[in-house]
């Protein structure tokens, strides 16, 4: 990988010839057709080719296999997007949220999980629960301290793979006396665990990758408190932050791939002569372009050393609103075509380019990370200095 000084146009022309000569043939309609075990089998092969090349963690720290700038983590995630290179989504958790968590707060014996994400372990996050998603400070589930040891009880939602996984990071109260914030600790626990059940939920784009976990007298060691004991809220900022990170630009450049590919539809479908089509195609043309120049500018501020603030969340806001609002379009300009369900459509993708299930699967970009409501509160107070909204006690 190039250093911090290199010109940025010789990485991105190192990156495009190793795509070229590596990104795997017909990998959306051989991953589609596999079996899970298959599956999570050839996510985890790319994976090894991805560590080989030193391209699967370039937001790690350079001793643990990463060390790229902002800037070339951007162009990175861009290259990628544009050659169609596979998504290691079974991964993504482990590779990101808790590998940062881990960084920021982990225990040189923590730090040792490290080594078995880059093998292709899969890790899930248990934080939300039914009555605390947005409001993530409400949540009920409790680890009570024995001795040397915690008892953990509880449940959670939405926890992406954690019927595959081998290890979950889970926020529990560990002070219940305590104010909302104070009093929460995050647990690394084995999800081999006697107590550990994990129940798959199944989308409305037939994807199962979401879950419930509940725990029943689940008893970890003092050891798995990841950050320190009643400090979770802290820590937990790691996690969250994390899912905002660079990776967003290789989102928002295979959402340009998928303006593409409708204006191919459109056109195929002799729909371009069409001033209204033409008209929506047009404005989601100019406000991907404006997406893109957004999300490169905060890049560049915060590997400038400048806060980001909230940008992230106008980001997130901005993508969500967009990319339902275009596949909507899609979905209605295109007709009984976009009904059919497709042998090579891939798991949890919102720019396949088979539009009811992108359509149906946007709604998860409204929710995961922080719902849409939330990140107009952040920006109305961060922002637009609105006053705070009032908690709820």
């Amino acid at each position: 990988m190039s250093g911090p000084g290199e010109d940025l146009d010789a990485y991105r022309g190192s990156l495009r010839a190793w795509l070229a000569a590596n990104v795997p043939r017909n990998w959306r309609s051989e991953w589609a057709r596999a079996e899970t075990q298959e599956n999570i089998g050839l996510q985890r092969r790319w994976l090894a080719t991805l560590v080989e090349a030193g391209y699967a963690v370039p937001h790690w720290p350079a001793e643990f296999g990463g060390g790229a700038t902002l800037m070339e983590q951007a162009v990175l995630h861009q290259e990628f997007a544009r050659a169609n290179a596979p998504e290691i989504l079974a991964f993504n958790v482990a590779l990101n949220q808790i590998a940062r968590t881990l960084l920021d707060h982990g225990t040189p014996e923590q730090l040792q999980h490290l080594g078995g994400m880059l093998r292709g372990e899969v890790w899930c996050q248990g934080f939300s629960e039914s009555e605390a998603g947005s409001d993530l400070p409400a949540l009920r589930m409790r680890a009570d301290r024995d001795g040397d040891s915690f008892v953990l009880n509880g449940h959670k939602v939405w926890s992406s793979y954690a019927h595959l996984a081998r290890w979950g990071m889970f926020l529990a109260r560990t002070d219940p006396a305590a104010p909302k914030r104070r009093g929460l600790s995050i647990f690394l626990v084995d999800m081999t665990s006697a107590g550990v059940e994990v129940r798959n939920t199944r989308k409305i784009t037939g994807g199962a990758e979401f879950n419930e976990i509940f725990l029943d007298n689940v008893r970890v060691s003092e050891s798995a408190v990841l950050g320190g004991e009643n400090n979770g809220w802290a820590v937990s900022a790691s996690t969250l932050n994390s899912e905002r990170g660079t990776a967003n630009v290789g989102h928002f450049e295979r959402f340009d791939v998928l303006l593409q590919k409708y204006t191919a539809a459109v056109a195929r479908e002799g729909l371009d002569s069409d001033d209204v089509v033409v008209e929506g195609l047009g404005r989601g043309l100019v406000e991907s372009e404006v997406l893109r120049s957004l999300g490169m500018r905060t890049v560049a501020e915060a590997a400038a050393g400048r806060p980001v603030g909230p940008q992230a969340a106008i980001l997130k806001l901005y993508f969500g609103d967009l990319i339902q609002r275009v596949t909507a379009e899609a979905v209605a300009t295109l007709g009984r075509e976009t009904q059919v369900v497709h042998e090579d459509e891939v798991l949890d993708s919102y720019t396949s380019g088979h539009w009811m299930h992108d359509h149906l699967n946007s709604w998860t970009w409204t929710i995961a990370g922080g719902t849409s409501q939330i990140q107009r509160n952040l920006i109305g107070e961060r922002a637009l200095g609105l006053p705070r909204e009032p908690e709820i006690r």
